[in-house]
């Protein structure tokens, strides 16, 4: 709902990017629109994973969809917003 309502506020060229994540206990749910990969330091494995994003950014298209991607996660991993 967020996005019509962008779409149909914003002045021609602009556009919101977003990056949500929503973290309960071992489960993370993942949504974006536009927005810079997120980066998961894996705490088992000392690695690092991007998280990417396919999807426009919020405004730009008034019909535009955004899914969720569910990530495992364990105690120690952390997830980079920048």
């Amino acid at each position: 709902h967020l996005n019509s309502v962008l779409a149909a506020s914003l002045e021609p060229g602009m556009f919101v990017t977003m990056a949500c994540v929503r973290v309960e206990r071992s489960r993370a749910w993942v949504t974006m629109a536009g927005h810079l990969p997120i980066f998961w330091w894996r705490a088992a494995t000392g690695g690092v994973e991007r998280v990417d994003n396919d999807a426009l950014p919020l405004g730009v298209q008034d019909d535009a969809e955004f899914t969720q991607r569910e990530l495992s996660v364990v105690p120690g991993d952390l997830l980079v917003i920048m």
